[in-house]
């Protein structure tokens, strides 16, 4: 596994990147002009796996949120904006050399920030693996620990060592280095709930048909009064039979969902190993008040994201506004109408262009999307060219 990393980011018309490992030394440390963040995490995931992103800004800057969105990590910022005797201290305390770009010096400052503000947690991560034995396993640990800070030590702990199906395919996941996401941990825990009441309905049965040998050999004693006797073990065995089947039942359903939500769990791996190399589009079936509010609990549309959606014909004008002040990009397999079109920046995908795609995301090429909204621009500048040639002529 790579090397697990602090990200510090300072964007702006030159962009600069520190990348630290979690002992606080510099791994790599670069700035340029006009750097996409394509470019910001193909040089980052060369040399590392970042955990935590961080910022010398109080506010968040658009770029430094996306990074973090895209790249699943931890954001850590500052309460106020640092100033340049904090950034200065902070540098002169590691006793590393200021950098002579004041962008890298930023960067570098923000990053060593975070570091700072986690040592105490990676103190605490250090001193469990080390009471636990578990140094062949440190990376793997201190990635959950870090990215998941609900997840307990020992329930993390579980997972790395003991051989569930579950467990191993997480430790895949992490080996192969594919981001893990908080609704992946949700589902997680989902299942081990699942899990508690399958061996609860189990252990439930087993207490039953417990009881009811007990009651069996009681009525071979009771000679004398056996018909009597007979009667009522037969109405108390027809009840306890009664409750078994229930119990039966309850656990074949237990059992069925466990199984779907396995299948949830294996898709969603595949998934979360597949967006870092694609776009992620957000789908929506309409750009309606109801299709918004029923899915953006899990979409979180957010500033610049590009949104797939099936039918722009069908919309609300509220939804239009609040996605326009949001800056989103509509892109769609059907025909777009002119009312979209003049409003936001939109394009058309064939279905063949759609990589992979679940209920709420898609994937599509990164080069297929940037080229298709490329000539979307171009296409739009004719147009409004010829709009003010035709004004100056009247």
């Amino acid at each position: 596994m790579k090397p697990l990393s602090i990200i510090g980011l300072d964007p702006g018309t030159t962009t600069a990147c520190a990348v630290l490992d979690l002992t606080g030394k510099v791994i790599n440390l670069f700035s340029s002009k006009e750097l996409p963040l394509s470019k910001i995490i193909e040089k980052v995931v060369m040399v590392s796996l970042p955990v935590i992103t961080s910022t010398d800004k109080a506010k968040v800057p658009a770029l430094v949120e996306e990074f973090s969105r895209k790249m699943g990590t931890k954001l850590v910022t500052p309460p106020t904006d640092l100033l340049r005797e904090e950034k200065r201290k902070l540098i002169a305390e590691k006793e590393m050399k200021i950098a002579e770009n004041g962008h890298e010096h930023d960067a570098l400052a923000a990053a060593l920030y975070a570091y700072q503000e986690l040592l105490p947690r990676l103190q605490k991560i250090e001193r469990f693996i080390l009471e636990n034995g578990l140094s062949k396993l440190k990376s793997e640990f201190t990635l959950l620990a870090m990215r998941e800070d609900e997840l307990n030590f020992n329930l993390i702990k579980d997972i790395l060592t003991k051989p569930t199906e579950e467990n191993k395919a997480i430790q895949k996941v992490l080996q192969e280095e594919q981001l893990t996401k908080r609704d992946f941990m949700r589902l997680f825990d989902k299942l081990k709930t699942e899990q508690t009441k399958n061996k609860f309905l189990v252990q439930n049965i087993g207490e039953l048909n417990h009881r009811l040998n007990k009651i069996e050999r009681e009525n071979k004693k009771l000679g004398k009064s056996k018909n009597n006797f007979d009667q009522r073990v037969d109405t108390l065995l027809m009840f306890k039979e009664a409750r078994i089947k229930q119990f039966d039942h309850e656990l074949k359903q237990v059992n069925e969902l466990v199984t779907k939500l396995n299948n949830k769990v294996m898709n969603l791996f595949g998934f979360i190993g597949n967006s870092t190399k694609f776009q992620v589009l957000k789908k929506l079936d309409s750009l309606s008040k109801e299709e918004f509010e029923r899915k953006n609990d899990i979409l979180a549309i957010n500033d610049k994201d590009i949104l797939l959606v099936a039918d722009t014909s069908v919309f609300s004008e509220q939804i239009i506004s609040k996605l326009k002040n949001k800056d989103v990009v509509i892109v769609s397999t059907q025909k777009l109408g002119k009312f979209i079109t003049d409003k936001f920046p939109t394009a058309k995908l064939s279905a063949e262009e759609i990589v992979e795609e679940n209920e709420y995301f898609a994937l599509v090429a990164l080069a297929v999307i940037q080229e298709k909204l490329s000539r979307g621009d171009v296409l739009g500048k004719v147009v409004e060219e010829y709009r003010e040639e035709r004004k100056r002529e009247k």
